[in-house]
């Protein structure tokens, strides 16, 4: 199978799912950010001066990307790669003409969350045009293609006074649609757009009287006329298609590939922009044993990030939804006769589907969980702490709770978990938190420490954030680092 160059790529994962009460042997969060002072990314500065040249669109704040143009042909990347300056210009800033390095690289800063679409422009390649996207400050890194001359020979249409659209389609690696064949793809409001399918290995012909992709999942668009900006729309049988970039629009120029990739996955509901990762996991009762009990069917799960965006539990408890990839969203579980359940805000780079969560009943945890009250949120801790290193261990962490005066903190220990009379946490690694003012909790508003380590809301996943709800139940995990 050919491998598509696709926009953005996944990092790995290194982060374990939620449970109801926060795990204590999570990977150490102390890895350094990877930024200088001042903000700078200390991937792409040295010295405090750029590695490569700018390219700045706008003012800030902008999402830093560090720009490496790929060479591609229809369907695979060139044996031959742009080993030149390359021209640059962005839609959302016109006046701005950057160029890279004699290599094809350069840092490029693309204003947050303005729409923004990249040309290339290379002696011995043909101009290409990226579809728009836009730029978040947790986006992933972009990886753009610039295409062969060759590929004109396979795509009908173009010329130098008319220019077409190439289309990568694939399958999600997750759900029930693993296929990027047999797709049908329109042009929204221009019935003369001529579409056409391309053969499932090289040289990638077109396909005459096809109806929809071959495996190749590759499309060509011509007959549109230049200084059009159009939508894609992809059907398949019990599938979805999306576009991988908001708002995925694409200009059709002269004399230019005009660049664009969609999705193939199985229909969920769906927050934030793409590209995506697949979340889910099962939801059940917390037993007071400290064991998880009996699935439950229609508990209503919400995310900050997007409003109105919800998914309900099957009979068997369980929970699957699109999310933009690393985007910061934290989840809200509710249930009548349960606790409202808000986690901590996360950003996953990939597809994770094991975020079990068990949810406390109101009449049987209420008289368990003390200080609980309707005016107020409730925060379990749990301390998370490595295998190995200088903090191993949850035990004799000092919790401290910063802008709620009337907090306070419980360690506990056992099944179910009762108040200790120590000041730190027990092997058990928990505490409860009680008379916390609602709204949002900030990273340093609850925080930890033990001689030689400092505990914080921010790691492996979690921002640092969560939300604090009168007469809900708040799951947060402080992580470790080592003492300066």
């Amino acid at each position: 199978m050919r491998r598509a160059p696709f926009l953005l790529s996944f990092l790995a994962l290194t982060a374990c799912g939620n449970s109801s009460e926060p795990a204590s042997t999570a990977g150490d969060a102390s890895v350094d950010s990877g930024t200088t002072d001042g903000g700078r990314d200390a991937r792409y500065v040295s010295d405090g001066r750029p590695i490569y040249p700018e390219i700045v669109c706008g003012t800030g704040p902008w999402a830093t990307y560090e720009l490496q143009t790929i060479g591609q042909t229809i369907g695979e990347l060139s044996k031959e790669q742009p080993m030149l300056p390359i021209n640059v210009s962005m839609s959302a800033c016109p006046e701005v003409k950057g160029v890279t390095d004699g290599e094809g690289y350069a840092i490029l800063k693309l204003p947050i969350g303005k729409p923004n679409s990249l040309r290339f422009d290379a002696a011995g390649w043909l101009p290409t045009r990226w579809h728009e996207l836009t730029p978040e400050a947790w986006s992933s890194e972009p990886t753009f293609t610039i295409m062969a001359t060759d590929s004109a020979k396979e795509l009908p249409g173009f010329a130098a006074d008319k220019g077409v659209i190439l289309v990568d389609i694939a399958a999600s690696s997750a759900g029930t649609c693993f296929s990027n064949d047999g797709v049908a793809i329109t042009v929204k409001d221009h019935p003369e757009a001529v579409v056409t399918y391309h053969a499932a290995s090289s040289p990638f012909a077109p396909v005459k009287d096809a109806t929809g992709t071959t495996p190749s999942g590759l499309v060509s668009i011509a007959g549109l006329a230049t200084g059009t900006k159009v939508t894609l729309v992809g059907t398949k049988k019990d599938c979805e298609v999306v576009p991988y970039a908001t708002p995925g629009t694409i200009l059709v120029e002269a004399g230019v590939v005009s660049r664009t990739q969609m999705m193939v996955r199985q229909p969920l509901p769906s927050c934030g922009p793409g590209p995506w990762v697949l979340l889910g996991g099962a939801t059940t009762t917390r037993e007071t044993t400290g064991m998880t009990g009996t699935a439950i069917p229609d508990v209503d799960i919400s995310f900050s990030a997007c409003p109105g965006v919800s998914v309900k539990t099957d009979s068997a408890g369980k929970w699957q939804a699109w999310v933009g990839a690393n985007m910061p969203a934290a989840r809200r579980f509710q249930k009548d006769g349960f606790f409202v359940t808000n986690l901590s805000e996360q950003g996953w780079p990939q597809d994770y589907e094991k975020l079990d969560l068990a949810i406390r009943n109101t009449t049987t945890w209420s008289p368990l969980m003390p200080g609980v009250d309707t005016t107020h949120g409730y925060v379990l801790v749990g301390i998370s702490a490595p295998k190995t290193g200088d903090c191993i261990g949850p035990e004799g962490v000092t919790i401290t709770v910063k802008d709620h005066p009337d907090a306070k903190v419980l360690y506990m220990d056992g099944e179910p978990p009762k108040a200790v009379t120590g000041t730190v946490t027990t092997k058990r690694g928990l505490a409860y938190i009680s008379g916390l003012k609602p709204g949002e909790l900030l990273p340093g508003q609850i925080t930890g420490a033990r001689e030689g380590c400092t505990y914080s809301l921010d790691g492996s996943v979690d921002t640092g954030k969560a939300r604090l709800e009168a007469g809900a139940l708040t799951i947060v995990s402080l992580y470790s680092h080592k003492a300066p």
